[in-house]
């Protein structure tokens, strides 16, 4: 890009293997393709540190869940459009 850099903190401790540059030209496929051309970056973990890697990871299933939970936890916001103000002044 612009020579701009970024940090970005991991909870991983290891070595970045890749960058994933196409993000530059298409930051959209982080949203798009998350699963597969929108990985962030490839880190090595530390050899030592797999086992406990490994157990702390959840499940495609327990991160929809928490996800969902953080989701319903949010305040709700009313909708601004036209239609519904509308209504109410009615």
């Amino acid at each position: 890009a612009g020579g701009e850099s970024y940090k970005v903190p991991s909870c991983i401790r290891g070595k970045l293997v890749e960058v994933n540059t196409a993000l530059v030209e298409e930051p959209k496929l982080l949203e798009q393709l998350p699963e597969g051309a929108g990985y962030f970056a490839i880190l090595l973990p530390k050899i030592e540190n797999c086992d406990a890697i490994k157990a702390s990871l959840l499940t495609q299933e327990q991160y929809e869940e928490r996800l969902k939970t953080k989701k319903e936890g949010l305040p709700q916001i009313e909708s601004t459009d036209d239609n519904s103000q509308n209504e109410k002044k009615e």
